[in-house]
């Protein structure tokens, strides 16, 4: 019997492991002012306050580096370059990449 218990404590525990996993989101867009604002969290509703923003250029040289808000965003001035790049650093296992041709812009 304790075998048993045993077996199936091991079960859920392997089932509920893949269940806390979690993925960065980042979503940036233009908001018409000459300002770009990025979001960013997790999958599972984590927070990414304090967490590392930084834009590079199309060579991959760092524009910024800054952190996110308390609300998981960032606001900066639209870089002079062409083309960059946001990167999110949750940490070593979290990174995320957003392209400046995908910033749409809002129009509210």
């Amino acid at each position: 019997m304790n075998r048993t218990i045993f077996m199936g404590a091991l079960l859920a525990f392997g089932m509920a492991v893949p269940a806390a996993a979690h993925a960065p989101l980042l979503d940036c867009y233009d908001n018409g002012d000459g300002t770009i604002t990025c979001e960013a969290g997790y999958s599972d509703g984590g927070s990414a306050a304090n967490q590392i923003i930084r834009v590079r250029d199309a060579d991959h040289r760092l524009v910024f580096e800054d952190r996110f808000s308390d609300d998981s965003d960032f606001t900066f001035d639209r870089p002079d370059a062409e083309e960059f790049h946001v990167q999110f650093e949750g940490d070593q296992f979290h990174s995320l990449i957003f392209y400046s041709l995908d910033i749409e812009w809002v129009n509210e």
